[in-house]
């Protein structure tokens, strides 16, 4: 009798709602907005938004080209050799490289990468007319959306990680207390990159947001009467 409860408890849910049994094969479908309005409105504004995008990563990025600079300005300390200017500046250049290339980098990609819009022209090409067509025409436009959020990772990281190794190359080189103080100002802004995420990610993330309100599955575990005494079953249920 406990199987027989279990079995019931668990299919009810599943066959009563038949009439839109192929709407729970594809869930892309009944987002909304979908990936792929989605992807044509971010498409519309990213030129809009293509300078601030990497704001986060070349903030620090610009304080430790500055920092570096007034770096390699410096000579050796009072009674040092001058083998310790030879270290400074090389520190300072790192530093100034570092920050000068990252910025390159990140203003090139502003420049010349464009993820929505490149992605929605070829997503917009494919046919669509039936549900099969439909569906493919989603989940490469999903595809676009979780592309750029990698990149998005890629960069926060990296971008943390060599700007952090730049402010400490300056840092444990000199000894000017105004380059310092820039220095200590340029690591504490490595961590921008990981407070504050890319317009990338929290767009694909919203879209996964806006999935998983749409079709998720929830296993329950419920005491049922059966005849006169309370049962333990498991309980599957469509969540809309």
């Amino acid at each position: 009798m406990k199987s027989k409860l279990l079995t019931v408890a668990m299919t009810i849910p599943l066959t009563a709602p038949s009439y839109g049994q192929t709407k729970f094969d594809y869930p892309e479908l009944l987002v909304s907005p979908s990936a792929l309005e989605t992807l044509e409105q971010e498409a519309r504004e990213e030129n809009n938004e293509r300078w601030l995008v990497h704001a986060q990563t070349q903030v620090p990025a610009i304080i430790n080209l500055f920092t570096g600079i007034r770096a390699m300005g410096e000579g050796a300390p009072e009674g040092e050799p001058e083998t310790r200017a030879t270290e400074i500046n090389n520190s300072g250049l790192v530093a100034a490289s570092i920050g000068g290339g990252w910025l390159g980098v990140t203003i090139g990609m502003s420049l010349f990468y464009s993820p929505y819009r490149n992605d929605y022209f070829r997503v917009r090409k494919l046919p669509g007319k039936s549900k099969r067509e439909q569906l493919i025409r989603e989940r490469r436009a999903e595809e676009s959306l979780e592309s750029a959020a990698r990149m998005a990772k890629r960069l926060r990281y990296i971008g943390a990680v060599v700007n952090f190794g730049a402010a400490v190359s300056v840092l444990s080189a000199t000894e000017d207390q105004q380059t310092r103080a820039q220095g200590a100002f340029a690591l504490l802004s490595c961590a921008l990159p990981l407070i504050f995420d890319y317009s990338w990610s929290i767009t694909y993330q919203r879209h996964l947001d806006y999935k998983k309100k749409i079709y998720s599955p929830i296993v329950e575990l419920q005491m049922l009467p059966e005849a006169g005494v309370l049962q333990p079953a498991l309980s599957l249920a469509w969540r809309f």
